[in-house]
């Protein structure tokens, strides 16, 4: 007999991470789905480390480049929800694997929800 566990995550990173875990260590798991409640967040942290590069040249030194000017993205002006980046994951195990997986995703960092 098989059992839904849904979990929710503070990253996409730990749910996927919590979910390849399960798959591995718990015969006959199969991952249903994860998903971030905010897609544009998953977009937003991995540009993060991303800079905005200007290379300014000059007709006089044949287009060479005389300096270059970085700076980083203003992230400030983003609300609250469109930062957060909460996951859901659902995964199937069997019966008799179902308490040792919800201790797993527990100790991976996820909180229970009910199965819908």
């Amino acid at each position: 007999m098989k059992r839904r566990i849904k979990a929710e995550f503070d990253t996409f990173d730990l749910a996927e991470a919590a979910a390849m875990t399960a798959r591995k260590t718990f015969h006959g798991t199969k991952i249903q789905f994860i998903r971030p409640e905010h897609p544009e967040s998953i977009r937003l942290s991995r540009s993060l480390k991303r800079r905005f590069t200007l290379l300014p040249t000059a007709v006089t030194s044949m287009n060479y480049v005389t300096a270059v000017m970085e700076t980083d993205y203003n992230y400030e002006d983003m609300t609250e929800v469109q930062k957060r980046q909460t996951s859901t994951m659902q995964i199937v195990c069997d019966k008799e694997y179902s308490d040792a997986a919800e201790a797993l995703i527990l100790q991976r960092g996820g909180t229970l929800l009910p199965p819908s």
